[in-house]
């Protein structure tokens, strides 16, 4: 129409050029201008992964990109009008604009209320008065709330506030969001806020110091919408490792754009959601640990991570020093205790193989920090080992908390392991024959509930777990799938069993989706599952570990497959009705299922 778009091919020599050739005449008089967009990140839906990093990494260079979303669009009218008209569908914004019916001043009775969200005091009144307070633990439509709660802050931006504190009711999270200025790119009007941001686990005072000279409003809501509005914001803030002087607080800026409207389904959330993850359908008494990548983008070290867990959720922490591998694992060379009160716990010592009964927050160099947060802290949360329905409860629990005391991001170089225990005492030859064949068989199924870059022959899965059946059919005189699985039955030996389970190729023979290696040196008695992908999500935790400990479990009661019974069929259907045999993970990965 009558708009003016410039286009960037990727494949154009001068888009990689390190250095951008400009007019020097220019240069004193766009200085300003690129201060702006450096700060200029694109929408995460719409713009090209390519065209994203190059922007990211490229944001110095003097060199205009346009922020190509549909948001780009809503430029004309009243800021606060047009980022409400994007934020909600045209039912959702009569529900909240129909909270101010009673208000003569602002609703007419001769008026319906959807005639007023073109009016910007409506607007504005509408947000103040809608309260936040409804939404329940589980069920709610979260998106829908955080949506409210992001447009009530760019409504105290246009009331001509210096900033807002959001921060949760467990007083575990507190985000300092300092106002700047709205944002007009000379090709295109682009209404942005820019913000400065920071945010802070150990309470209120450093945030305020952070807006120290400015006017504020605190804004307290439910934990969940806190860290929604945590992960919008830091996928527009970039942090630089500079710290404001007086709260000590690292900046991140950038911008606040609308958040995206996601699809709710209220039947499934309140079939999933409507019992707490201690209340258990067939899991077993049987030991489990896990191991969860992260990292922290409010700059905040382990060891100051590490001590928040440990107070809040009155558990024990050990945080590892950089260094070399040493007796503690991972990549830590000693340990600093952050809490000497261990939690309570019903097992024995012996369950702890002389090991750890702590939580831990191990260094670990194989995963990246996220772009928009390059120097952030990475690590791995490892758990002690765990038992039962009630250690299942405590995962969540200190996931939970885990999200709510730290800054945590989470990317596709990350993964979530899970250990099941199966000591050679309690698991015969034949039952983990049985094991390793069923999930050879249903290799397939489980990669169809997995993100794509977690599934065979993605990049992260040839580097950190490779296909088991892939390996057989390259590495032993399998030359068909169904081979693959029948030549496991003809194993002798543990080891032997190990061996053919994980061939000594690419990175080493524990990098496979099912990791025998423990085992094989007799480091630990677990089997490991690596194939999952980091989450900060409780639910997709939970389920994982009760998938795979019920996997384990009753796939060790079957017979071995040997070629005289025929091969079974491999259904998601089979799957859960021969071998996991629980309803409510079933119908969480039948949801999920690609």
């Amino acid at each position: 129409g009558d708009e003016t778009y410039y286009f960037y091919d990727l494949n154009d020599s001068d888009f990689e050029d390190d250095e951008v050739e400009e007019d020097d005449d220019d240069d004193e008089d766009e200085d300003e201008d690129d201060k702006d967009f450096e700060m200029l990140y694109p929408h995460t839906a719409d713009m090209p992964l390519p065209v994203q990093n190059y922007y990211i990494n490229r944001a110095s260079k003097k060199l205009k990109v346009i922020y190509m979303d549909q948001w780009k669009n809503e430029t004309h009218g009243h800021f606060l009008v047009q980022f409400f008209k994007y934020s909600f569908t045209s039912d959702e914004r009569i529900e909240i604009m129909s909270q101010c019916q009673q208000n003569q001043s602002l609703h007419q009775r001769d008026k319906g209320c959807q005639h007023e969200e073109n009016n910007a005091e409506s607007v504005a009144t509408a947000l103040r008065e809608f309260s936040l307070d409804n939404l329940g633990h589980y069920g709610g439509n979260k998106n829908f709330y955080a949506r409210v709660l992001l447009s009530q802050v760019v409504m105290h931006h246009m009331s001509r506030l210096g900033g807002v504190i959001i921060a949760n009711r467990r007083g575990t999270k507190f985000q300092a969001i300092e106002f700047n200025n709205n944002f007009s790119s000379d090709f295109h009007q682009v209404p942005l806020v820019s913000v400065s941001y920071a945010t802070d686990p150990e309470g209120i005072d450093n945030p305020k110091m952070f807006l120290r000279d400015e006017t504020y409003e605190l804004l307290t809501v439910d934990n969940e919408l806190a860290i929604l509005i945590e992960d919008h914001l830091l996928n527009y803030v970039k942090n630089e490792e500079e710290n404001d002087l007086a709260s000590g607080l690292l900046f991140h800026r950038g911008f606040l754009p609308p958040m995206e409207i996601t699809p709710f389904n209220q039947d499934y959330g309140s079939e999933v959601e409507s019992k707490p993850p201690a209340d258990l359908e067939n899991f077993p008494d049987v030991n489990f640990g896990i191991e969860l990548e992260l990292s922290c983008a409010s700059g905040n070290y382990r060891e100051r991570t590490g001590k928040n867990l440990a107070d809040h959720a009155n558990v024990q922490v050990r945080a590892g020093f950089f260094g070399g591998k040493g007796k503690g694992g991972g990549s830590s060379k000693g340990w600093i205790t952050l809490m000497n009160t261990s939690k309570d716990s019903s097992k024995s010592k012996s369950h702890t193989y002389g090991k750890h009964d702590k939580w831990r927050l191990v260094i670990d160099r194989s995963i990246e920090a996220n772009e928009l947060n390059p120097l952030s802290a990475t690590f791995e949360l490892v758990s002690p080992i765990l038992s039962g329905p009630r250690d299942l409860s405590e995962v969540s629990r200190i996931v939970t908390i885990m999200t709510d005391v730290a800054c945590v991001r989470v990317n596709e170089s990350m993964g979530l392991h899970v250990h099941v225990e199966t000591k050679e005492d309690d698991y015969s030859l034949q039952k983990m024959i049985s094991i390793c064949q069923y999930f050879l068989l249903y290799e397939e199924i489980m990669d169809s509930f997995l993100p794509k870059h977690r599934r065979t022959d993605s990049n992260e899965s040839l580097r950190y777990f490779k296909s088991n059946k892939k390996s057989i059919l390259q590495n032993t005189v399998a030359t068909s799938p169904d081979d693959a699985i029948l030549i496991l039955s003809s194993c002798q030996s543990y080891d032997e069993l190990y061996e053919r389970m994980n061939p000594n190729v690419g990175k080493g023979p524990r990098y496979h989706k099912l990791n025998l290696q423990n085992l094989k040196t007799r480091r630990q008695p677990t089997m490991e599952f690596r194939q999952h992908h980091a989450s900060k999500n409780v639910e997709d935790i939970v389920f994982w570990v009760r998938f795979c400990v019920l996997f384990v479990y009753n796939a060790s009661k079957l017979s071995p497959i040997c070629s005289s019974d025929g091969i079974p069929d491999a259904t998601l259907e089979s799957l859960f009705d021969d071998i996991i045999k629980c309803s409510m993970v079933r119908n969480y990965y039948s949801e999920k299922q690609v």
